[in-house]
């Protein structure tokens, strides 16, 4: 099944359907709020930038200056990193083993990891640290094979350009070099090449982040190593384990495992299998450990792909070992890959959202385009539109076609993800109070129970009042958009709502003034609305409530038996504000 006409008919096969279907998530799919906020970065070009080094921003300015605005054009690179995989991934098999067929396996072997196709989908590093990590390994072993000027230059070059995509380059590139000490010991310092030509080109390539860093108290070093990582030690990475299994799916990462076995003495290359196995093995087992004690906040599953990448290109070198093995391996691992691009494109294109999980997954890359029209509709002639963070700034800037980039305000999300300098270094964070109204937009499902009076109340003091206008309920509920306009002199909440569900009962509260008529109701997906019996509460003495005064605020309880998920409307005086959908 893997050589001859069949194998050559699976990996076409495979490769034409991966490509279909990641023309069609690339083509159909809005941007993720990183990708938006890259490519806003790419309007104010810099030496790096305040998150991450400038590769993935000056690409950026390549594909907008070259190319029409659209998702899938400043995606396009970032497909052709991921479409080259399988070719090096047959020059590398090839260069450890001299065997065409096993360079073949190789080349199979690049599209049976499920999340590289994902990946390479996104405008975003990851896929060119694999792409990077892959290229640098074979001109490495080239370099060690011919001693020669080219291939050092290459490498050097490769590498220039790799440290600036992202700082978890640095980390391949330290263990490399260790990698590369123990095992080829006193022939690593005598070869020329890599000291005269591939050395100083690295370094070169670390100028422009050192001139940025020096000249902005290196922020880059301080999110990345400080800010964005708790250094305490966390129990919960242990699932870290279980889900390294499940992504790169059981056989796949079996055969890894095994690819770890010492090679015999009498194969070729022996130096160069040891020399990516022991990259590979301490690239995983940074993660792997480190992460007991590094950020558990952002998704860090698919860091290790440029690991199992490595290790299946040694077991392809093995080309008459563990033959059923890798023939299920490719089955599952190959049937995974395409089903993992499949359900993506079902959660983002063709289910309605049903749960927090399937929320969770697709919410940054939704509505925007909704969210540009709302906005466009509500603002008036001359007026300013101020977003709350920078994913809502980047969004709307890239979606609303020929406006000048749209600033945030201070909100926890700009701290969390490290933007909040950039903001400022690009002009984009709003810290004045506008001398005319202004339109504020606001993603309210994007804030926590606990972060909401705060910031509402602390743009209100900013901005000189706020008054809610209007909201965009996105996929139902899935997403909120709340839009005030400034200088009102009066600060108006929207709802703040506490909601929970056990045994068939959805159970909770909203914050409501106590002079207003308020009557709640639930409204179906279909859009029918039900009224919802309440009973007036004190707010209490929760700290949630410190900042607000009791004698204007009060709590409507509210308590609805259904098995289904709910959205709330709120009918206020003479105003209607929907709420986020509360899933079971």
């Amino acid at each position: 099944m893997l050589d001859g006409i069949a194998g050559r008919r699976l990996f076409w096969g495979l490769v034409a359907t991966l490509v279909t279907l990641q023309l069609l998530l690339a083509t159909q799919t809005e941007l993720f709020g990183d990708e938006a906020f890259y490519w806003l970065e790419s309007r104010f070009p810099d030496w790096s930038y305040s998150e991450i080094p400038g590769f993935v921003p000056w690409l950026n300015v390549l594909t907008t200056a070259v190319l029409p605005q659209h998702p899938f054009f400043l995606r396009l690179p970032f497909l052709l990193a991921c479409w080259c995989l399988p070719w090096l991934g047959y020059a590398l098999s090839f260069g450890l083993s001299q065997s065409t067929q096993a360079a073949r396996h190789g080349a199979l072997f690049t599209l049976i990891l499920p999340l590289l196709g994902l990946t390479g989908v996104l405008a975003i590093a990851d896929i060119w640290l694999v792409f990077f990590t892959l290229l640098a390994v074979f001109l490495w072993l080239r370099l060690l094979q011919t001693q020669s000027a080219r291939p050092a230059l290459l490498l050097g070059l490769t590498l220039m350009l790799a440290v600036n995509v992202h700082i978890r380059f640095w980390f391949v590139l330290f263990i490399a070099l260790l990698a590369a000490a123990v095992v080829y010991k006193q022939k690593l310092f005598k070869l020329k090449p890599l000291w005269q030509i591939t050395l100083p080109l690295t370094l070169l390539g670390f100028v422009p982040i050192v001139i940025f860093n020096i000249q902005q108290g290196f922020p880059l070093l301080e999110f990345q190593l400080g800010e964005r990582n708790p250094w305490q030690f966390q129990l919960n990475h242990g699932w870290f384990f279980i889900g390294q299994i499940i992504i790169t799916t059981p056989l796949v990462f079996y055969l890894c495992l095994l690819s770890l076995k010492k090679p015999q003495p009498n194969r070729p290359n022996l130096q160069a299998r040891r020399f990516i196995q022991l990259l590979a093995v301490l690239y995983w087992l940074l993660y792997a450990l480190l992460g007991f004690f590094s950020d558990n906040l952002r998704t860090n599953i698919h860091w290790p792909l440029p690991a199992y990448l490595l290790l299946l290109l040694v077991a392809a070198a093995d080309v008459s070992h563990r033959l059923q093995l890798k023939r299920w391996a490719v089955i599952t691992g190959g049937l995974a890959h395409v089903g993992l691009l499949m359900v993506f494109y079902g959660l983002l294109h063709l289910w309605p959202v049903d749960s927090n999980t399937h929320k969770q997954l697709i919410n940054n890359a939704i509505g925007w385009q909704q969210l540009a029209a709302k906005t466009e509709q509500l603002q008036q002639p001359g007026q300013a539109v101020i977003a709350d963070y920078f994913m809502t700034a980047a969004a709307l800037s890239y979606y609303r076609d020929n406006t000048r980039p749209v600033a945030a305000l201070p909100h926890p999300m700009n701290v969390k993800h490290g933007r909040q300098k950039q903001l400022a270094l690009m002009g984009l964070f709003y810290q004045d109070s506008p001398q005319q109204p202004v339109l504020l937009v606001v993603e309210h499902s994007a804030l926590k129970l606990s972060q909401q009076i705060g910031f509402y109340q602390q743009s209100c003091e900013q901005l000189d009042g706020l008054q809610l206008v209007d909201d965009l309920s996105i996929a139902s509920g899935s997403k909120l958009y709340y839009f005030f306009v400034s200088n009102s002199g009066y600060c108006e909440l929207p709802p703040i709502v506490y909601h929970d569900f056990a045994d068939g009962e959805h159970r909770g509260w909203v914050v409501a003034e106590k002079n207003a008529q308020t009557q709640i109701n639930d409204i179906s997906q279909t859009g029918l609305s039900k009224p919802i019996k309440t009973r007036a509460l004190s707010l209490g003495n929760n700290v949630l409530f410190r900042d607000l005064d009791p004698e204007r605020y009060q709590r409507l309880s509210y308590s609805l038996k259904s098995h289904q998920n709910i959205q709330l409307q709120i009918h206020k005086d003479h105003k209607t504000i929907t709420t986020r959908r509360f899933y079971r």
